[in-house]
């Protein structure tokens, strides 16, 4: 996975990820909403961040020439599925995606989702914000948990192709899955860094 690194300020990040969360949360029928009526600068920021989403697959998925069909079944393999019919509106901004939906668009694009999310939340103001450092150390807690089942899912992979007595066609999928896994955990690991790394500045400047 090709990753593009590019720091923003502890605080600047911090931020981010605060109104990044926010966004993630929110349920479909409240994304749509933002689609369907006229709300002042305040309370329009959901649609904003979606459109930026949306631009940032859409290049990425152009840039590798994957057509819809292609990327689907690619996040489907990967375990978190986006169908075909959803990702054209994901790029145009009229639906939101989960954070595994994200990750796995990131992952079979070759992408990196986090920076995605950066783009999109960059100077969008958002009421309400929770502190930074709640923020970073929620985020640090949902990775290392989605990491730890990750883990899990590629030992047993790994070891059900070695030990299991099955047909050769069903070890082939388990190696499949073991690799699925191993795209995902690096993705993880490399935004659980990311995240570290600026809990540590923040705590360092304080």
């Amino acid at each position: 996975m090709v990753v593009i690194s590019v720091h923003l300020a502890p605080v600047e990040f911090a931020t981010v990820l605060s109104r990044t969360r926010q966004y993630i949360q929110m349920s479909e029928s409240q994304q749509k909403l933002c689609n369907d009526v006229v709300m002042d600068d305040s309370s329009s920021w959901p649609q904003e961040v979606a459109e930026r989403v949306g631009e940032s697959v859409r290049a990425a998925r152009e840039e590798r020439g994957m057509s819809y069909v292609r990327l689907a079944e690619a996040t489907e393999k990967i375990g978190a599925p986006v169908h075909r019919v959803a990702i054209p509106r994901i790029e145009k901004g009229e639906q939101g995606v989960t954070l595994p939906e994200l990750i796995a668009l990131g992952v079979a694009l070759e992408a990196d989702w986090s920076k995605w999310l950066d783009r999109a939340t960059a100077g969008v103001d958002i009421p309400g914000a929770r502190s930074d450092r709640a923020v970073l150390r929620m985020l640090i807690a949902e990775v290392e948990e989605k990491l730890e089942t990750q883990r899990h899912n590629l030992f047993q992979a790994e070891e059900g192709a070695k030990r299991l007595n099955m047909p050769e066609r069903y070890r082939e999928r388990l190696v499949d899955e073991a690799q699925r896994y191993r795209e995902l955990i690096e993705s993880l690991e490399v935004a659980l860094d990311r995240y570290q790394e600026d809990l540590r500045g923040m705590e360092d400047d304080a």
